[in-house]
């Protein structure tokens, strides 16, 4: 099969001329470029499928779906349509153009030791827990004018300069109050798409708490190496659906809780809307004064007696095997995702609450109100999975080190 068509190396859109430049990203049906003008004063994203591609009518149908759906929607957290409203169509063939955002997506600063949900800041904005409020938003002004977006993932959550997400890619976008068509992403998609039965707007509640989770823990919670099995997990009533790590002390857990709890419910009539997740963000605030924790006085330590009394508090790690003796995943990851908040919470409340990094402690002693002991800092060029599962570290990349804190499982 002969290579795809690309996209012209130049455009023009309102007496500009836009030169094209990198590759951002790909899809199944479409590539996405970046295009500057002349000394990157101006930039645009194009979103292009190649007319020599497997289903280009089809394509091109989303394309335009998109392309309208972008024009009837007008919100600060939903991506817009720039210097062109309609699709251009060519006879290599054809695109939208869009805003640039330049932070990527959640899905690629997730992962990362530098990503937000990484860091030793106590202040909530540093954290994951401020995009959640504006994914919510977006969500509840698309359902109140009728559409489903049917695909929301991380992937499709951009991030602005500002710091504010943008949620993209409306390709499988509808204006009906009832479908049955299957469409998604494995780990994001509901029980209800799954059983291949009639939907609404809620398949997009279940993929939000998703998204939250993953924010939260690292992971997705349904996640398997085979799609089959994650669908029978996400379907089957008898399989419980995971709870995100406890951490009460972190004020951030108290929400998070909340809101997962109350999207990821398979049945459809019991999940909460987004306008009611954002009543329950709203209220969370005014309660915790979101942006700081107090950081002049650091809370007391837990007395003797209350340490003593939770050393018998376990946690359920990932460590275990699947039901058909399959590897439920690799150990060091999974453990290196869950450790790290117990971690920021020891720091905050044995005086550490102003660290702005992990390179700035020298030592942490034994802890026993965990399920584990923190061991020490050191520096290392280990790789994750060169520590064994009965040790794990949590790494953080900096100047070309990396920082890790050892954790022995007892």
């Amino acid at each position: 099969m002969p290579p795809k068509y690309v996209p012209p190396k130049k455009i023009e859109h309102n007496s500009l001329t836009f030169y094209k430049k990198d590759a951002l990203g790909k899809g199944a049906a479409s590539i996405v470029f970046l295009y500057t003008t002349s000394g990157s004063k101006e930039k645009v994203v194009m979103k292009w499928v190649a007319a020599n591609t497997q289903k280009y009518e089809s394509f091109l149908k989303g394309l335009k779906n998109e392309a309208a759906a972008l024009r009837d929607l007008d919100h600060p957290n939903i991506i817009k349509l720039k210097w062109c409203d309609t699709v251009v169509e060519t006879d290599k063939g054809a695109y939208i153009l869009l805003e640039y955002c330049e932070k990527n997506n959640l899905k690629t600063v997730v992962p990362t030791r530098e990503s937000i949900r990484w860091r030793t800041s106590t202040n909530l904005a540093d954290t994951p827990y401020m995009y959640i409020k504006q994914i919510a938003s977006a969500l509840d002004y698309m359902h109140r004018r009728g559409y489903m977006h049917r695909d929301i993932k991380l992937q499709n959550i951009l991030i602005d300069a500002d710091d504010n997400v943008k949620l993209c890619d409306f390709g499988y976008v509808i204006k009906e109050s009832v479908s049955n068509k299957r469409c998604g992403t494995p780990n994001y998609i509901s029980p209800e798409i799954v059983k291949g039965v009639d939907y609404d707007y809620r398949v997009d509640l279940w993929s939000f708490g998703v998204c939250i989770f993953t924010l939260w823990m690292g992971r997705c919670p349904f996640e398997t190496c085979d799609v089959k099995m994650t669908y029978n997990k996400i379907k089957d009533p008898n399989v419980t659906i995971p709870r995100i790590l406890e951490m009460p002390e972190n004020p951030e857990y108290h929400i998070i809780d909340e809101l997962c709890t109350n999207l990821l419910i398979r049945d459809p009539k019991k999940r909460i809307s987004a306008k009611k997740a954002i009543a329950l963000i709203d209220k969370f605030d005014k309660e915790n004064l979101v942006g700081t924790l107090g950081d002049d006085v650091p809370p007391a330590a837990p007395s003797e007696a209350s340490a003593s009394a939770s050393t018998t508090q376990k946690y359920d790690f990932g460590l275990s095997s699947t039901s058909d003796g399959e590897d439920a995943g690799d150990a060091t990851d999974v453990v290196s995702d869950l450790i790290y908040p117990f971690v920021r919470v020891w720091l905050y409340k044995n005086g550490g609450h102003g660290v702005k990094s992990l390179e700035m402690v020298e030592e942490i002693v034994i802890d026993t109100r965990w399920s584990f002991k923190i061991v020490d800092i050191k520096k290392t060029s280990k790789k994750l999975r060169d520590i064994t599962d009965e040790e794990a570290r949590v790494a953080k990349y900096s100047k070309g080190e990396w920082m890790g804190i050892r954790v022995t499982l007892v």
